[in-house]
């Protein structure tokens, strides 16, 4: 039990130092998990060395483990769940942002705004392809010619 405490306050100093998540929320959880996990460790050192006054029971240090356990994942909970809604608002706005582009879309030709209404692609793929090949072709040509001199 020594030895897991030290492993946890080496951690615990560690993540305050580097915070390696990019959010504060997850670097905090992941901090208040390396406080669990150590107290989880003292407390059993507590237990192991037969330092608890008498007028406090094992069954006390268990319930206050128990509560320090689930509180933890009460938090984790609340935050999956606040991330959970930050997506749901996001899908929610793409949703709405696809709804109005495709009603736009969707308009006859003279209702369109005009820049859709004029708007014609400057060649087909298949001339775009060609044109790439051409001038793939004469940057090789180029680069060979630079080598050559």
């Amino acid at each position: 039990a020594v030895f897991g405490c030290l492993i946890c306050m080496f951690c615990i100093m560690f993540y305050t130092s580097v915070k390696p998540y990019k959010k504060q929320v997850a670097n905090s959880l992941a901090e208040l998990a390396l406080y669990q996990t150590f107290l989880t460790y003292f407390a059993a050192l507590v237990i192991d060395s037969d330092v608890v006054p008498k007028h406090i029971s094992y069954q006390s240090v268990g319930i206050a483990l128990i509560c320090i356990n689930l509180g933890l994942v009460i938090m984790i909970i609340a935050y999956g769940s606040n991330s959970l809604w930050d997506v749901f608002k996001l899908k929610r706005e793409f949703q709405t942002y696809i709804f109005k582009a495709r009603s736009v879309l969707e308009q006859s030709e003279s209702q369109r705004p005009l820049a859709i209404q004029n708007f014609e692609p400057i060649c087909g793929s298949e001339k775009l392809t060609k044109m790439l090949r051409q001038l793939a072709k004469v940057a090789h040509e180029t680069s060979e010619a630079r080598l050559k001199v």
